[in-house]
C-alpha cells in the first residue's frame, strides 16, 4: 500500500488486493500520525493496529515527510519489509524534489486555504 499525504489528509492511495483500508482505518492512521509530530522529522517505521486489515492486526507503515505538509507512506503486512518500503519512499521523495512537485503541492494547498470565496471568507478565516 502506498499513500501521499498533504496537510494531514490523504491525496492518493494505492493499495494491494490483500490490503483493504476502510474509512475508519484511514482515520486511525491519520489521527496516529497527527498525534505524533516526530514522525514528520525522520523516516519512521510505525506498526499500527488495524484488525480489519490483517489477522495479526498490524499494518507496518513507513512514513517519510518530504516537507512539513507532504508525506509519503508505504504500508505492509510484513514487518521485515521496512527496508524495501523505506527505499521506495526515498525514491518517491527524490522524484518529488527533483520535479519540484513538493513545492507546487505546498503552494497550491496554501493558495487553497487562503483563496477567498465570493463572500470574502477563506477556509482559514471563515
Amino acid at each position: 500500500m502506498g499513500m501521499i499525504l498533504i496537510d494531514n489528509a490523504y491525496a492518493t492511495l494505492i493499495r494491494e488486493q490483500d490490503i483493504i483500508i476502510s474509512p475508519s482505518d484511514m482515520n486511525v492512521i491519520l489521527s496516529t500520525i497527527q498525534s505524533h509530530p516526530a514522525v514528520k522529522k525522520t523516516t519512521t517505521l510505525l506498526p499500527i493496529c488495524l484488525p480489519g486489515v490483517s489477522d495479526e492486526g498490524f499494518l507496518y507503515l513507513t512514513i517519510k515527510y518530504s516537507t512539513a505538509s507532504v508525506g509519503i507512506l508505504y504500508g505492509s503486512l510484513m514487518r521485515e519489509s521496512f527496508p524495501e518500503c523505506m527505499k521506495a519512499a526515498n525514491e518517491v521523495d527524490l522524484v518529488l524534489q527533483q520535479e519540484g512537485i513538493d513545492k507546487v503541492i505546498t503552494k497550491h494547498m496554501s493558495d487553497f486555504y487562503t483563496q477567498p470565496y465570493s463572500n470574502g471568507n477563506s477556509l482559514l478565516n471563515g
